[in-house]
């Protein structure tokens, strides 16, 4: 399913890019904003993550992922 397969690459690019390493994330975010995957919308409730994989993924080539640092006390 390319829906699946766009979520697991785009989680590797948003890996590599947490590790430093966005040129090494920049294929990956290119091969799937060139899926054209323009229409599902996927939700990552427990992150509060919502994106439509090929748009988001080419917003990602300029602009890595980046951490979020948890507000909430424990």
């Amino acid at each position: 399913n390319p829906v699946y397969v766009s979520i697991a690459v785009i989680w590797q690019a948003h890996m590599l890019d947490l590790l430093g390493k966005h040129s090494d994330a920049v294929p990956r975010y290119e091969r799937v904003a060139a899926m054209g995957l323009n229409d599902d919308e996927i939700h990552h409730d427990e992150l509060g993550i919502v994106y439509k994989p090929s748009p988001y993924a080419k917003q990602r080539i300029d602009a890595p992922f980046s951490r979020v640092e948890n507000l909430y006390e424990d």
